[in-house]
């Protein structure tokens, strides 16, 4: 294994990490984290306080709030250090702070607490990614098992788990045929396109039906782009939902811009080609984030990508503009 990589301010490809490297990188942010939100919650909290010691008065954490304009339990939240760390929170901070007199006296610390907060953002987000990635070999791990399961040969003398039943009142030393066209359990079963199927529920020979549901397409995984060269739009860096929409259809684009007929049968008519049509048509994000989801599994998006688009609609869903 690598040596842990040290907080530079650069961003690893997380897609080429291994779990082992993947487990370091996210204790390794979560602690530089750790860190850097202390730093933060104590430069807003002494520049709050100093200003409530100067107003000296049981309502000052009202008066701060109403100058700023803000409610007094958003003035609670920050001295507690109990604040999100989205872009609407850092406004209402910043109207705060500028109504403090040691930041009136130091603009820096208005310059500082916004270089800590948009920092311990930016790792939050990339704890997210490295903890879906863990998410995803521990999903790995758990399909090599089924499938290892799944191939292994059925005891002697035990039915196979997806043997067919026999005819209620076939003897079972008896061999299986099907008295409607005669074949029996060892016949293969019609594979031709067209072939006529036997109109017998329990002819041995016919394949076990299922139900009307239409069998998702096949949808193939998106291939990457080579090292260096990364044309994968990134819904994060979207900075309103114009963007967010616009990435979303340079996305389709870069996935190879599969028809919308193709999207629609890829997800098993979830959603139809019109609605389709009409989401990447829209210059506002969707009202659900299963849309948006739906849209990036069709397209062959990994779980990096799920969990990069659904970041990206909360943040413009929980803050409309």
């Amino acid at each position: 294994m690598r040596p842990p990589m040290v907080e530079d301010g650069t961003r690893p490809d997380i897609g080429e990490l291994n779990e082992a490297e993947t487990r370091a990188r996210r204790e390794q942010l979560r602690r530089h984290t750790t860190g850097l939100r202390a730093r933060l919650n104590l430069l807003l909290a002494s520049t709050i306080q100093t200003e409530l010691d100067r107003i000296a008065g049981d309502d000052g954490v009202e008066v701060i709030a109403s100058a700023a304009a803000v409610e007094p339990t958003e003035v609670w939240k920050i001295l507690a250090g109990d604040h999100q760390l989205t872009s609407g929170t850092w406004k209402r901070i910043e109207r705060i702070l500028i109504m403090c007199g040691p930041a009136q006296k130091d603009p820096a610390r208005v310059v500082t607490a916004k270089e800590l907060f948009d920092r311990v953002r930016d790792l939050n987000r990339e704890i997210e990614l490295l903890t879906g990635r863990l998410h995803d070999f521990q999903r790995q791990r758990r399909a090599a098992e089924v499938m290892a399961l799944s191939h292994d040969r059925p005891r002697p003398g035990r039915p196979h788990p997806d043997a067919r039943p026999r005819r209620p009142g076939t003897p079972s030393s008896s061999p299986a045929r099907c008295p409607t066209c005669g074949q029996d359990e060892d016949a293969p079963p019609p594979s031709a396109i067209g072939a006529p199927a036997c109109p017998d529920p329990w002819c041995p020979a016919e394949p076990a039906r299922s139900g009307d549901e239409p069998e998702p397409a096949t949808t193939p995984q998106a291939t990457p782009d080579v090292h260096g060269h990364n044309r994968r739009p990134d819904p994060l860096r979207a900075t309103s939902q114009r963007e967010f929409m616009a990435m979303l259809r340079a996305y389709r684009i870069w996935a190879g811009n599969p028809s919308l007929r193709q999207m629609q049968d890829r997800c098993a008519k979830k959603l139809s080609y019109t609605t389709f049509r009409n989401t990447l048509a829209a210059d506002t994000i969707p009202a659900k984030l299963t849309t948006v989801e739906t849209v990036i599994k069709v397209l062959g998006g990994t779980a990096e990508d799920l969990q990069r688009w659904a970041t990206a609609w909360r943040t413009f869903a929980m803050e409309p503009e």
